[in-house]
């Protein structure tokens, strides 16, 4: 799968979260807007640049966010710059006007690292409790944003299996009642959270590749987590595997078709 498709399927992945969530709040008055956001989303289809991930933890030195400082106002008004119209949360639109002032791809792995350490529970889509966590990081400005993603990418390598667990949560569709992952939302999450050099995947392109050739069609949580073991600790012939132990058998079924392929 193409990198520009990944970002494809993130991207429609994130409009249609928030059509779904639309409907149902007030299906009369925003069914009519779905399209609309649909298609903004769509149109931010640019290719994966960025290759330096930054990643952060939701639940790790926080610091009280109650109270009226400067400090807290000023991130008040910077939520309101990027809010959408009559809603209380950064959507679709106010995530792409966040993205185009920092100048950073929607679908850049620094956003993904964003959403993980502000606790964003769907893509393109803040609360205003959730942007409150930049005030750990002194955030007031569009500036400071910048100036911070860098800061939440290293946080995020620092706490890579929390960062790794969360993208999955964090790409299902919850309004849909989704428990595996579609593979190509699955597909462009891995090669975000693994194109960091300090935390590659050996097994990561033969592994996508076989997900290609025996078309799988979801990831399960279970699988989705034990990757993360598999690839910490499997060396890339996959001699250390023992398929007697507690693998998922989409793992079996991959070892043995990279055993077959070598043995050819």
């Amino acid at each position: 799968m193409e990198t520009g498709d990944n970002s494809a399927a993130i991207l429609e992945r994130a409009a249609e979260m928030v059509a779904d969530e639309a409907r149902s709040n007030t299906p009369a008055q925003l069914t009519a807007t779905t399209d609309n956001d649909k298609q903004l989303a769509l149109t931010q289809q640019q290719p994966w640049v960025q290759q330096q991930p930054r990643l952060g933890q939701v639940m790790f030195g926080r610091r009280s966010i109650s109270g009226s400082s400067a400090a807290d106002k000023a991130l008040d008004r910077l939520f309101d710059k990027f809010k959408e119209d009559d809603k209380d949360f950064i959507g679709v639109n106010g995530t792409e006007k966040l993205c185009t002032s920092i100048k950073v791809d929607p679908s850049d792995v620094h956003m993904l690292a964003f959403a993980w350490r502000l606790g964003a529970t769907k893509m393109c889509h803040f609360t205003r409790q959730q942007w409150a966590e930049l005030k750990n990081y002194n955030v007031k400005s569009v500036d400071d944003i910048k100036r911070t993603l860098p800061l939440i990418m290293r946080d995020a390598i620092s706490n890579f299996e929390s960062y790794y667990k969360f993208a999955f949560s964090f790409g299902l569709d919850l309004e849909k009642g989704e428990r595996t992952l579609p593979v190509d939302i699955a597909v462009a999450l891995w090669k975000l959270v693994f194109c960091n050099p300090e935390k590659q995947s050996i097994h990561l392109e033969n592994w996508l590749n076989f997900l290609s050739e025996h078309k799988i069609k979801g990831i399960s949580k279970d699988t989705w987590d034990l990757y993360l073991v598999f690839t910490q600790t499997i060396d890339s012939e996959c001699n250390n595997y023992d398929p007697m132990e507690a693998w998922p058998s989409l793992l079996d079924e991959f070892v043995e078709d990279l055993r077959g392929k070598q043995n050819q």
